[in-house]
C-alpha cells in the first residue's frame, strides 16, 4: 500500500529497481527519482503502465529520458498534479504541448533548464492548465509575452519563477499589475537583466 517513495539523489537506484516498484505499489502516488543518474526511459515506462494513480512525479536531472517515454507518461496518468522535468533536452514546445493537453489538473510545473521551451509551449499551458498555481520556467526561452498569457489565463497562479530568462522584460511587471497583482505572491525574475529599476518599482 505504499502511496509515496522517495530517492532523490541515490546514485545506486537503476531502472531495475523503479520497475519492480512500479509493478507491486499500484496505488503510488508520489515517485521523486530527481539526481538518480541510472535510471532511464525504462522506468518511467513502468511508472507509466503501472501506477495511473499518479499525482506527484519528480524526473528532476534525468539526462536519459526520452521523449517518448514522457509522452507514456502524460497519456496514462491523467491525474498528474505536480511534474518536475528539470534539465531535459527531450522537452521542448511539442512535448509540453502535449503535456498540457493531458495534464490539465497540473498545479505544479517545473520546467527549468529545459532549454528548448519557448512561448509556444507557454500558449499551451495557459489554454489547458487553467489550475497552475506555481510554475517554474528558469533558464528557458520564455518571453514576456508568453509570461502575460499565462498571467491572464491562469487565475490561480501565485508563484512564478523566470531566472536567467534573457526575454523578459518590463512588460512581464504590466502583465502582473494588469491580471494578476492582487493574487501573485511570489516572482523570481533574477538575472533577467531587461527588468528595469523603474517598472519593479511599481510593484
Amino acid at each position: 500500500h505504499l502511496r509515496t517513495i522517495r530517492l532523490a539523489w541515490c546514485n545506486s537506484v537503476t531502472d531495475a529497481v523503479v520497475v519492480e516498484i512500479a509493478k507491486c505499489c499500484n496505488e503510488l502516488q508520489e515517485i521523486v527519482l530527481a539526481c538518480c543518474v541510472h535510471v532511464t526511459g525504462v522506468a518511467i515506462d513502468a511508472l507509466a503502465e503501472h501506477c495511473p494513480s499518479l499525482k506527484v512525479v519528480n524526473l528532476a536531472c534525468l539526462g536519459k529520458i526520452e521523449s517518448q517515454s514522457l509522452v507514456r507518461l502524460f497519456r496514462r496518468c491523467g491525474s498528474l498534479e505536480q511534474l518536475h522535468i528539470v534539465n531535459a533536452t527531450a522537452v521542448d514546445d511539442r512535448i509540453v504541448a502535449l503535456m498540457a493537453r493531458r495534464l490539465p489538473r497540473l498545479k505544479y510545473l517545473d520546467l527549468s533548464w529545459c532549454a528548448h521551451v519557448t512561448d509556444e509551449a507557454v500558449y499551451r499551458l495557459a489554454r489547458y492548465c487553467r489550475d497552475l498555481e506555481h510554475l517554474e520556467l528558469g533558464d528557458t526561452k520564455v518571453s514576456s509575452h508568453g509570461a502575460r498569457m499565462l498571467l491572464r489565463c491562469c487565475r490561480k497562479l501565485k508563484v512564478l519563477s523566470l531566472p536567467r530568462c534573457v526575454f523578459i522584460d518590463d512588460e512581464l511587471i504590466h502583465a502582473i499589475l494588469a491580471f494578476a497583482a492582487d493574487r501573485l505572491e511570489s516572482l523570481n525574475v533574477a538575472s533577467c537583466n531587461r527588468v528595469s529599476d523603474d517598472a519593479l518599482q511599481l510593484l
